[in-house]
């Protein structure tokens, strides 16, 4: 990795940030393969800028309910299935819940800050490798992963809230 490397992806964000459905897999592609280029070491420099990117990424969207234990984590579409899951567990079990929508990878300060608050934190996934999940066990601080739980979904079709609040009962008949 050079320097270029890095103008190439901050030119590459402002592009990602005219498309704003695309930018967690574009940006996490190229950040990954900035990270792998082990060939090398880095400046201080140089890893500095790539966390002073986090800086210039979209923030993710986020509803919190005061006091609620369970939390919810996707990314694009997921979104809508994740909010109207939210209210069917509200209306029919009474689990209160907050969600986070992230925007863009590498992630941002606000998703450990979400983690802290909350007890279980349901990680949707629309793939069978639960990538999302899995860049957010690699990223975040240890004492956090214990948190999250698992909501993958890949049967084709697109995503139901349905699928999702079922899911988060399943692994909430657990918790007690």
């Amino acid at each position: 990795m050079n320097i270029d490397a890095v103008r190439d992806f901050l030119a590459a964000r402002e592009q990602l940030r005219a498309f704003p459905a695309v930018p967690l897999a574009d940006a996490a592609r190229h950040y990954a393969e900035l990270l792998a280029d082990r060939e090398r070491s880095w400046t201080v420099d140089e890893a500095a800028k790539l966390f002073e990117l986090r800086a210039h990424l979209p923030p993710p969207e986020q509803r919190l309910a005061a006091g609620a234990r369970v939390g919810m984590v996707c990314v694009g579409t997921s979104r809508y299935a994740m909010e109207e899951s939210r209210d069917q567990l509200a209306r029919e079990a009474g689990i209160e819940a907050s969600w986070m929508r992230l925007t863009a990878y590498p992630f941002p300060p606000e998703l450990e800050a979400f983690l802290e608050q909350h007890e279980r934190v349901y990680v949707i996934d629309q793939n069978r490798d639960a990538q999302l999940l899995g860049l957010m066990r690699l990223e975040l601080p240890a004492r956090l992963l214990g948190r999250l739980r698992s909501v993958r979904y890949y049967g084709g079709l697109p995503l139901d809230a349905r699928t999702v609040t079922q899911s988060v009962l399943e692994q909430e008949a657990h918790e007690t």
